[in-house]
């Protein structure tokens, strides 16, 4: 926070609950700086730029990679053989791909790329 910046009073409204969490939240720190730190909080203009950098990366990555495709195939071809198999090989196969999909969801979502997370 820049010191010698003027600042300006910008009045806000809680209620009494609202209020007790803030103040549970803010611990030892002054309420007003606590809300101000908060609702400040990843406004910095290179910020979402990183963001937006570092999830194009991570999609690159995850389809450069073929790992999605790769369990998936995995998951099908132990289908066949289900009653061959521990069933929760199966359930944790089921939850990395699950948690590649939520991966890559998410990436699209940091991009603004609705049509893909929806």
């Amino acid at each position: 926070m820049v010191r010698n910046a003027k600042t300006r009073p910008f009045s806000v409204r809680f209620t009494d609950a609202e209020l007790r969490l803030l103040r549970r939240s803010s611990g030892k720190a002054p309420l007003g700086a606590y809300i101000r730190s908060k609702v400040l909080e990843g406004l910095n203009d290179n910020c979402p730029q990183q963001s937006k950098i570092e999830a194009a990366r991570s999609l690159s990555e995850l389809g450069a990679s073929a790992i999605a495709k790769e369990i998936a195939c995995v998951r099908q071809e132990l289908q066949e053989f289900r009653n061959h198999i521990d069933p929760s090989l199966l359930t944790r196969l089921e939850s990395a791909c699950d948690d590649i999909s939520e991966m890559r969801r998410n990436c699209f979502k940091r991009l603004g790329l609705r049509k893909f997370y929806h």
